[in-house]
């Protein structure tokens, strides 16, 4: 719900389903949002206005104002797609509606605006191109993520090499740059057992996966294993992963989950996972260490870029930081590496290039998505 009120345009609509609830998140300024529920024929309003120093707060406050009204716990959260939201805003608003043509006929008039476009993929594709990058191929099709939403979408793609969707047609896309791409990916990060996510959830042959990016550890040596998932047998190696997980006030703790890995196994990566229902599978990442030493992601950065998630806090950072290191992720590290580790934390500035300056304690940076366009678009 953050990344929705963080990332979307002014004017948006966005329809949203849980517990059998419909409701919509309205983008109504820059710093303001309001989330309207469906109750029967009455609809019930809430708005909030926020701060970038205060919206996972004032998130946290909706949403539990919304388990109290839904008396559901909203872990089945997710996009509407199929609810059309102009539809819903004439229903909504006819009287208002009616009070602004009487206005136009008094007023001077002016030109008018363009109605919201409710899905922000329909708009990219208004201006007639994104670019995918392929994560699961399923048959012909291959779920991406749209590296201009961080939306996951199926689409229908010649390989699973990254593309431009240019007027209709697949073009190859050719990165320059691959830490701009796992800048973009490391923010689809949901809890491991919410097991649904609003950003990420696709629907395949009446199935639903489900996408996230995660670090974790690789526990023990696991064994080989044939599975199914989404109705397709396959092979690869179970094992124990150690995820994080970090609470809004900066605490982290571990959880041990069963994983079925298909690509290279690793010690410490940032891995990425999908889900059916019934068997959370990594498809790939990296490996944080190679990938560390050779300057693509540092384990600073990947941190940093999750804290910001909940926080701009430098402090907040330094918490989590200080709490994954102490939790078995330092004894994974070659000496040489934790000192590389602690002479990154020293200068700030030096973490990551999405950092734009660091002010006593409040970290200001750049969106990912932005960080990604202007480094390779």
């Amino acid at each position: 719900m953050s990344y929705l009120v963080e990332h979307a345009n002014e004017g948006s609509i966005i329809p949203l389903k849980v517990s059998g609830n419909v409701l919509f998140l309205i983008k109504d300024g820059r710093f303001t949002f309001s989330i309207y529920i469906l109750e029967g024929e009455d609809i019930a309003k809430i708005r909030k206005d926020f701060l970038p120093t205060n919206l996972h707060k004032v998130i946290y406050e909706v949403i539990d104002d919304l388990k109290e009204r839904l008396s559901s716990d909203l872990s089945d959260l997710q996009i509407a797609k199929e609810i059309d939201a102009a539809k819903f805003l004439e229903t909504m608003y006819p009287k208002r509606e009616e009070r602004r043509e009487e206005r136009r006929v008094i007023r001077k008039p002016r030109e008018r605006k363009e109605a919201p476009i409710a899905n922000p993929l329909d708009s990219l594709r208004i201006r007639d191109n994104v670019h995918l990058y392929p994560l699961l191929k399923l048959g012909t099709s291959f779920f991406s993520m749209v590296l201009e939403t961080t939306l996951g979408e199926m689409f229908n793609l010649p390989n699973a090499s990254p593309f431009m969707i240019k007027d209709g047609n697949a073009i190859p896309y050719q990165i320059k740059d691959l830490k701009s791409i796992y800048v973009v990916l490391s923010q689809a990060k949901m809890d491991t057992f919410r097991e649904r996510n609003p950003i990420a959830d696709v629907q395949v042959e009446n199935n639903r996966i489900t996408f996230f990016s995660a670090m974790f550890l690789g526990e023990g040596k696991g064994e080989d294993k044939d599975f199914t998932f989404i109705g397709r047998k396959a092979k690869g190696v179970e094992k124990d992963y150690t995820f994080f997980r970090l609470s809004n006030k900066g605490s982290v703790r571990t959880i041990s989950r069963k994983v079925i890995s298909v690509s290279q196994d690793v010690n410490l990566g940032v891995g990425f996972f999908f889900w059916d229902g019934q068997t959370l599978v990594r498809t790939g990442g990296l490996d944080l260490l190679k990938s560390h030493e050779q300057g693509v992601m540092t384990l600073n950065e990947y941190i940093l870029l999750n804290s910001l998630l909940v926080s701009n806090s430098l402090s907040f950072y330094s918490k989590v930081m200080t709490s994954i290191m102490n939790m078995g992720v330092s004894k994974r590290i070659p000496s040489h590496l934790v000192k590389d580790i602690m002479d990154i934390d020293s200068n700030p500035m030096s973490i990551s290039p999405i950092v734009e300056s660091v002010t006593q304690d409040e970290v200001r940076f750049y969106d990912p998505v932005e960080y990604w366009y202007s480094t390779e678009i």
